[in-house]
């Protein structure tokens, strides 16, 4: 029986079932196959509120969606106040301070009912994953979190700002504690992964039933290594600290969008207009919940593939691909685009490697910081750079430097791909 579970829903029954509520209209709308959501109605709802109620919107009264400007950070640093609805006062609001990884840290301000969406939306989209309120899982985060907290949760919490060999150590015992699901990043989990097929574990060392990535972009070599190690699907969440759960994949492995509560666009990378079907775009997103700081066709800075509908029958819209920050651009030694993929290809079948980070420094500078399981050989060392000059250009400096950890952000994730050259430098 789940204690947690069950004193969860009395609480939320005696506050008058907010949660229940929003769950409820959730799947509601993400089942509901017989109209588009969100629906006109619920998106000229919303920008009515925003106009007004807010000054910065106030001017756009009367017009169309499309006819809105595309926002970012900086517009709304440069302009916070002016983004604040007058309908609510600060002290009934909840304060939602971003990461910063790419930037200085940012304040949003959420109403209740915002809150207890993002809740239900993170336990909705996680039944897919097997995990319910008050499992036993472990969250790969970089926070501190009260022990009488984490009790609560049914959560074991597996900080990795120090992710060396005994760290990896410590939470495979962590692991086999009857922990049934893993939350975090892509990065971290698929690593602990390796680490155990290295170990000589096996699916059935583990009670694993689900594994549910999140904040980075999840690789074909980092599902198949997680996999193999736990014997459970993988799914991923594409996520962000502004708005909550925007998408989470299915067993087909796209992405469904949450079109209950966003209306998503894909608009070209250097022009505010739509892109063709299958064609790369900017993910601009309207939260149609966040009352107290309306948020319009904010632009989240990741690239991304949209269908009309998935192979599972899912008829909503969906994410082929999420494609990463627009700044996660590598180039040649001639100064031409090179996919991250490629760079990641290269490494895949690479043995005893448990992390990798590709940087580039100069035009035609590049290191390669790996965490190896076993002594690295120099045979290996030399196939590694043959393949990067093959990608790179023939003179592209590889650096190999072989550490024990490899450091995080400030918001704890670590990219495969760091893009530290301004192209636009010379």
């Amino acid at each position: 029986m789940n204690i947690r579970k069950i004193v969860f829903t009395l609480l939320d029954n005696f506050r008058g079932r907010p949660m229940g509520k929003q769950l409820k209209d959730i799947e509601r709308k993400m089942l509901d196959t017989t109209e588009q959501n969100p629906t006109q109605d619920n998106i000229d709802k919303f920008i009515t509120h925003a106009t007004s109620t807010t000054k910065f919107y106030q001017k756009y009264q009367g017009k169309a969606l499309k006819e809105f400007p595309i926002i970012n950070k900086t517009l709304l640093k440069e302009n916070y106040n002016d983004f604040l609805s007058d309908k609510y006062s600060n002290d009934e609001l909840i304060p939602v301070t971003t990461s910063g990884s790419t930037g200085a840290p940012f304040t949003y301000l959420l109403t209740q009912e915002k809150k207890f969406r993002r809740q239900a939306e993170v336990i909705y989209f996680g039944r897919i994953a097997n995990y319910e309120l008050g499992i036993k899982h472990a969250y790969t985060r970089m926070m501190q979190k009260s022990i009488i907290k984490s009790f609560m949760q049914n959560q074991i919490l597996m900080n990795p700002t120090n992710m060396n060999q005994k760290w990896l150590k410590k939470q495979r015992k962590k692991l086999k504690k009857r922990c049934k699901i893993i939350i975090g990043y892509p990065s971290t989990i698929s690593s602990l992964a390796k680490y155990c097929i290295e170990q000589g574990d096996t699916p059935k060392d583990f009670f694993v039933k689900g594994v549910i990535t999140s904040a980075e972009t999840l690789q074909k070599d980092q599902k198949e290594a997680i996999e193999k190690a736990f014997g459970c699907s993988v799914f991923n969440r594409y996520s962000t600290e502004e708005f909550g759960v925007l998408a989470n994949s299915c067993e087909a492995g796209n992405l469904h969008i949450n079109n209950a509560t966003f209306y998503i666009e894909l608009l070209k990378e250097n022009k505010d207009a739509p892109v063709r079907p299958g064609e790369v775009g900017r993910i601009v997103v309207t939260d149609l919940y966040s009352h107290a700081f309306p948020l319009i066709r904010y632009d989240v800075g990741d690239m991304g593939i949209m269908d009309s509908e998935c192979s599972c029958g899912h008829k909503g819209y969906v994410f082929k691909s999420i494609q990463g920050r627009k700044i996660e651009k590598l180039y040649d030694i001639e100064g031409q685009t090179v996919s991250p993929f490629a760079i990641n290809s290269a490494m895949r079948d690479i043995p005893g490697v448990l992390q990798f980070q590709f940087i580039q420094e100069k035009i035609n500078v590049y290191r390669l910081l790996i965490v190896p399981h076993k002594k690295l050989e120099s045979s290996v060392e030399s196939i590694i750079k043959k393949r990067f000059t093959s990608i790179l250009g023939k003179d592209a400096n590889i650096i190999i430097e072989k550490l024990e950890d490899i450091p995080p952000l400030k918001s704890g994730k670590r990219p495969y791909i760091r893009q530290n050259y301004k192209k636009e430098n010379i």
